[in-house]
Order: structure tokens, then sequence, then C-alpha cells
């Protein structure tokens, strides 16, 4: 059979215009001419005008089994030799293949020179163009924004005309320089050995010199993207197999529509079976108009911002950058108009969306696997920051925005919210209860909003009305978007509902839209916190009461899904996640309770990750800390591959950036556990301190530890939660976090009274669950602390102090 089909595929091979070269191990011993197998081998190649090069034994045995052939008349393959020092019982075959080197390839590339242009001439021409007129109408703001667009856009034509060229594909090396070229050129001309090593160092030199160089000019924010830059090699967005770049971008574009008509239909549809809306609450202040702006404010607001450029900004980033002052007056115009007349201009509403694959082993052929990402242009997302900014001071000044909500406030984060949800579990398993923790889901949560429905809380739950509504309302209207594939613009859609992604306003708009949720679920007696879409309620209770909790969670999350359904939002329920937290020191002879929300049935996960850490089910923060394990080591071996090019100070910084972050991120959740669980964190922060020291493994690492001032990883732990503590103290902390802790205050008058001490609540009943809860952990720490740290005036001072006495003990 295997001859019939040899024969088959070298009759297939045959008209192929192009040189033939098989290679393989055949298993047929070709040096025995008596071997049937073998005779009736060589007459096909015979037949077919095949030779075989291989003439010596390629096998411990004896045999030739290893083959090269090609066809006669092609002069392929030279210079054939065995080697028999190989870990296997073939041998090595090693030939020289006389091919010529292929063509480098080449591709078409628009681009613009942008370091030639003249910058002092370039701003000279913006002072001179029409951009100085007055705007005083609204229609003169549109057309302002029109012009402002257009004439830009035609001063970068001017200095810098996109060009068409054609590239050579090869890898980017920037610090190769004409010095690098000439001294690559010596080499070739001198002796090998002498040179290399000269050649060798410019080399090192060249690379070490432009690392320093891109790393100290990076700032906190561009320093994850320039270390990728040198560590790993680029690589083209994933996207699915296409043959038009164009056909591609009108897919993509008419499926995120496509997605979200079919969820707002089956919304309408289910709305029209559902009960009476839930009225909304009423707002005793109000907001009418936004305050104008002045050139400075302006500037601190764009000094503030990441700038970046989209393809529809008339400016690529860099030379916005160069011409702000000149630019100034005229952003201010355009930002003071729009807030007194109410009016977001028409060009500043399109979006440029970039499908991104949610996760990379997904199906890249499956659209429904990528993610929209919206890119606005960058006058719009100015105008946007100043009218949130003032948004902002009035709902703050009002305690407008739900308690419990901590995405976007000033002083809340994922981690606050984080340690009130353990510190109430904490303490249940404690007490010798158990939890149920549910993580809700919410199918494009930013993208189903309804206009009319987020007006209308706007003006009855937050008193916003006047100019300030009229902007809002001319925000969300007449919005569109256009997907780029690859540089291609695919058609226009028009966006009916939901705000962008990718915009400035769109997070603080979710947020006060479902800003009735929180009231729902604390309506039946459950906890609840959330940040942004991200909504987690938790219920403890006694074991005997597990199926009474399992009831009222089920009530809960159906006049969740009513809400949901009035307020044009889809509760997925497939994404929903259940964890069933008990007392690791338990035993539970249960079947495995589970919620049935709408047509699915939730069954308890073992982990789940919740805003970035991983609770599990006895909340041991193992897999928390796994995880936390295997990114760091990841940043690690990143740094380590450019640390021969980088000096101490810049190795520093970048473990700072990406391993002591990762470290310190949620640290508060992992004081007080086992050693064998906090030990990994501790080699993990060893290493690190290795690495920027340059020591070998056998040194010892505590004086290594104290001369980089970096406290182990248990008085990190104690240092956060210090630093929260004394947040919550002073009014700088989440009201939520405050709550739980409180100066000790005796009932009559005693030396104690003056010593800034907190309330301790009763001795745990375990140190796993008990010691660790926010409630206890807080006042212990804290009471310890000598009076002169506790007495700080200032968080700066505060910490400084602290860190020095968790040093000294």
């Amino acid at each position: 059979m295997f001859l019939e089909e040899f024969s088959s595929l070298l009759t297939a091979l045959q008209p192929v215009s192009t040189r033939l070269l098989i290679t393989g191990d055949f298993n047929v011993h070709v040096d025995d001419a008596n071997d049937r197998l073998a005779s009736s081998f060589q007459d096909i190649l015979q037949t077919q005008d095949l030779q075989q090069h291989v003439l010596y034994p390629t096998h411990i045995g004896g045999h030739t089994l290893d083959l090269l052939i090609c066809r006669k008349t092609d002069d392929l393959v030279s210079s054939i030799s065995v080697h028999d020092h190989l870990p296997s019982d073939h041998f090595g075959v090693k030939c020289q293949i006389n091919l010529t080197r292929p063509p480098p390839s080449r591709k078409f590339v628009r681009s613009r020179k942008l370091r030639s242009i003249d910058i002092d001439q370039f701003r000279s021409d913006i002072r001179a163009s029409p951009l100085s007129s007055d705007c005083q109408s609204l229609d003169s703001v549109h057309s302002y924004a029109e012009k402002y667009d257009s004439i830009l856009r035609d001063l970068l034509d001017h200095h810098a005309p996109e060009l068409e060229r054609s590239v050579i594909l090869r890898p980017h090396a920037p610090w190769y320089s004409d010095a690098l070229r000439a001294a690559k050129q010596e080499r070739r001309k001198q002796l090998y050995a002498d040179q290399c090593s000269s050649y060798k160092q410019l080399l090192d030199d060249a690379k070490t010199s432009y690392h320093r160089k891109e790393l100290a000019d990076a700032d906190q924010r561009d320093l994850f993207r320039v270390v990728d830059k040198l560590v790993k090699p680029k690589v083209d967005t994933v996207l699915p197999t296409h043959d038009s770049s164009n056909d591609l971008a009108d897919q993509f574009a008419d499926y995120f529509h496509t997605k979200i008509s079919t969820l707002r239909h089956r919304l309408n549809c289910s709305h029209t079976t559902s009960s009476a809306p839930t009225p909304d609450a009423t707002c005793c202040t109000s907001f009418e108009t936004f305050q104008p702006v002045s050139e400075d404010e302006v500037l601190d607001v764009i000094k503030q911002s990441h700038i970046t450029s989209c393809l529809l900004d008339p400016l690529p980033s860099c030379i916005f950058k160069e011409s702000i002052p000149e630019l100034l007056p005229m952003l201010t115009k355009v930002v003071n108009h729009s807030l007194a007349s109410g009016y977001f201009p028409a060009t500043l509403k399109h979006a440029v969306v970039s499908p991104l694959l949610k996760k990379a082993k997904l199906d890249r052929d499956d659209l429904s696997n990528y993610r929209p990402i919206s890119n606005l242009k960058f006058l719009g997302k100015l105008i946007e920051r100043i009218v949130i900014s003032q948004l902002q001071v009035y709902l703050r000044e009002h305690n407008l925005i739900a308690t419990m909500q901590s995405a976007y406030r000033q002083n809340h984060g994922t981690e606050t919210a984080l340690v009130r949800v353990q510190n109430d579990i904490l303490c249940a398993l404690d007490k010798g209860k158990e939890a149920f923790l549910v993580l809700l889901d919410f199918s494009c949560a930013f993208d189903t909003i309804d206009h009319q429905l987020l007006l209308q809380r706007f003006a009855t739950r937050y008193g916003i009305n006047g100019t300030a509504l009229t902007w809002i309302k001319s925000y969300l209207e007449c919005r569109t978007q256009y997907v780029a594939v690859n540089g291609c613009i695919s058609k226009k859609v028009t966006l009916d509902c939901g705000v962008p992604q990718g915009s400035v306003a769109g997070p603080l708009m979710f947020i006060l839209y479902s800003a009735p949720l929180p009231d729902i679920i604390t309506s039946y007696g459950i906890s609840t916190v959330a940040y942004a879409d991200d909504t987690q309620l938790y219920i403890t209770f006694k074991p005997e009461d597990r199926e009474h909790a399992i009831r009222v969670l089920e009530k809960c999350i159906a006049e969740v899904r009513r809400w949901a359904v009035e307020n044009r939002l889809v509760l997925n329920d497939a994404k929903t996640e259940l964890l069933y937290i008990c007392s690791r020191f338990t035993t539970v002879n249960m079947p495995s309770p589970f919620l049935a929300i709408g047509d699915s049935v939730i069954f308890p996960s073992s982990c789940a990750r919740n805003l970035g850490a991983i609770f599990d089910s006895n909340l041991c923060m193992k897999d928390h800390i796994d995880s936390i394990c295997r990114s760091a080591m990841t940043a690690i071996r990143k740094i380590g591959q450019i640390r021969h090019f980088i000096d101490d100070e810049t190795a520093a910084k970048l473990v700072h950036a990406f391993v002591t972050s990762r470290l310190d991120s949620c640290n508060a959740l992992v004081y007080v556990l086992p050693d064998s669980y906090i030990t990994k964190l501790q080699l993990i922060q060893n290493t690190a301190a290795r690495l920027v020291a340059r020591i070998p493994r056998s040194q010892h690492i505590t004086p290594v530890l104290q001369s980089l001032h970096w406290l182990p990883i248990k008085k990190r732990a104690a240092y956060k939660i210090l630093l929260m503590t004394y947040k919550a103290l002073n009014q700088l902390a989440p009201q939520y976090i405050s709550d739980i802790v409180s100066y000790y205050k005796p009932v009559r008058n005693l030396r104690s009274s003056n010593k800034l001490s907190l309330t301790v609540t009763s001795r745990p009943s375990t140190k796993f669950y008990g010691e660790r809860a926010f409630v206890y952990a807080a006042p212990s720490l804290w009471n310890n602390l000598p009076l002169q740290v506790r007495s700080s005036i200032t968080v700066s001072s505060f910490k400084s102090r602290l860190k020095t006495h968790l040093f000294n003990i």
C-alpha cells in the first residue's frame, strides 16, 4: 500500500515547476540490494527520474533509512555527511541545499513624514488661520468644530502630505545606526573573532542607550507599552480570515449593530408583558448650567489626560502636543460655547470602532468573540471631561451617588469594595455562618441604555435640568460609528441607544442610570457592592437557614430582572456566577445548592474572579495568590530579557511598575493568611530584588530588601490596612469603610481618651477568619502604632512615619 501511495504522490508532484526535495525516515533499507521492498522503491524512483543522495548508514543497525530525494536534473543537494553523535538511534544527515536567498517581502503603506514638519512654521500657520474667528450661536459652534477639523487637516496635508511607499518587511531595530552599519562592514573586512567583540560591544552600548532613553521618557501609562515593545515581537491584530478588509469591516459593523437591535427587540417584547414600572426617587436639589472654564483650566485638563488620536482626529497626537499653545484658545472657545449653548457638536459624535478578540484562545473566525472598542476625537473627550468634572462636584456635594457604588469616584476603588465584601463574609464565617455570593452579569450594558429613560432619571432623581440636561440630550442623540479594519472604514451606522464605551461620560452615565438597583437589592435584606456594571450581592445565614437564603436570593434576582427589562438592560443568566462560601473547618453534608434564574440553573463555582481578585468557596485566597504569582513571574521574565541593557534605577522602576504593583494589588485581602500562602508571594519579591540588585540566589536576601527599602509581604499587607484605616478616620475613604471603624470613646474621662485608639470588637473565634476581617484587623494594628504615627496630620506624613515604624520593628 505504501509503494502505491508513494508512487501516486510522486506522479502528482511531477508537474510542479519548482524544484523538488523529499526528505524523511522512510524505513526502507535502500542499501540492501536483496531487499524486495528496497528494490521496488528504487524502481519507483528510477521511473520518476528521481535520485536518492544519502549513501551512508543512518541507523545504528547499519542500514540507510533517512533519505534525500530530488530530481536528477536539479543540482539541488551537495556536501552530504552523516553524524552519529545525536541522542537517538538515527544519525543526523547534513547537506548543503543550493538555493538563492528569496527576495525580501514588501508591502505598500501610506504614511506622513511627521518628523520633517517645521513645528514653528506649523504653529505660525495655525495662528494665521481663520480659526481665530469667534463663534456665538448654536449653529456657529457646529460649523466652528467642523472648521477646526478641516483647517487642521489641510495644514497637515500641506506640511506632511500622505504618501504611498513600498517598504521591506524586516525586524524593527530602532537602535541600528550608521555607526553600527559601518562597524558591521568593518567586521566583514577584518578577522571575524577580533572584530566581532568590538561590534558586539557597540551593539550592546547602542541598545543600552536606546532602552534607557525609551524607559526614562515613558510615563507610568506608557511604561507597559514600551516594555512590551522591547521584549515581544510586534504581532498583527487578530482578525477573522478574510479576503477584503472593506468587506470584513462592513461585516463587523452589521454584526455589532444587529446584536444590539436584537437585544432591544427582545427587551421591548418582554417589557410589554411586565408589571407597572418601578417608581424612581425624586431630588430636591437642581443643577441647570455648566460654568465656563478658563484657558488655564482647559490646559490642566489636557495635561491630566492621556493624549491619543484616532483615525478621525485632524492631527496626530505628537503634532497636537507641540501645537497646544496655539490651539488652546480655540479649544477653550469650543468648550465654553458648547457648555453655554447646551449643544454638543455633531462632528464630534462619530466613533471609530476597533474589534478586539476577547480572549486569545477563542475562535478568531466567530464574530461574537470580538468586543467593540470605540475611539473618539480628542476634542469631544476634552469637552466630556470638563462636563463630568462639574457633574461629579455637584453629585458629591449633595451625596447623590449610591453609597455602595465604587466606580469613578474619588477615594473609591476595587480594593475598597472587595475589603468590605470580604469583611462581612469573614465575620459571618467566624460566627459559624455561611454565605452566598452572586456576581451578576449584564450583556452589552453600556450599549442598550435607553436615552429617554436616562434623561428622565437625570431630571427626577438627580435634579439635572435646563441647559445641562439639554447638553446631555444633544450628546446622546444622532451618534454614529464606523468599524476600522486594517485602515479600511466600514459604512456608517446610526446608534439609537447606549453610550460609547470609549467615552469619558459613558461610565458615569451608566452609574447614574443603574442607581435604583442597590435600593431593590437591599430591600430584600441582601448586601450589595457595585463597580460600574459589575454588581455583586451577598447574603449570610446560619446553616439551617440555607434553603430560605436561596429562596430570598431567587426572589431578589427575579425583581432585578424585572427592573432590568423595564430599563432596557439584559441580565445574562448564563454568565451569572454563584459562590457558596462556608468555613473550611466544617463538613457540608448536603446536595449542592443552586439558583434558578429565569430559564437557567446556576450551580456554585469553586472559585470566581471578582473585580480583579479570585474568591473561592472557603475564602482561602489560594487561587488569588497563585494568579498573582503567575502574572508577577511573567513580568519578571520580561524584565530579565532586557536587564542587561538597563541600569539599576531603571530596573527598580520596572519592578515597581510590573511586579510590586501586582504584589500590592488587593494585598489587604491576604492579611494574616498562613505562612505557606504568604511564602509564595515573598519568593516573588525576593526574586525581583535579586533581579534589581544583580545578586546570586545563594546570597541572603534580607540585607538586599533593607538596602532597597522594601517592606516584606506581611508588612506590606499591614501597611495597606493601616493606610486604609487612616483614610477612613479622616473622611478620605468610602463611607462603607468608615462605617466599620470608630474611635474608642470611654464612658468617663480616662488617660486613654486622648490616645486616638479604635474600638476593638470582641475576640474572634478563629484566627483564619475572624482575625483577617477588617473590622478586627484594622483596630488591632492601629492601636499598636505609636501615638506620633496615629496623630499624623497629612496622608503623606502618615505614610512616611508608618513605613519607618514598620522597618524599625
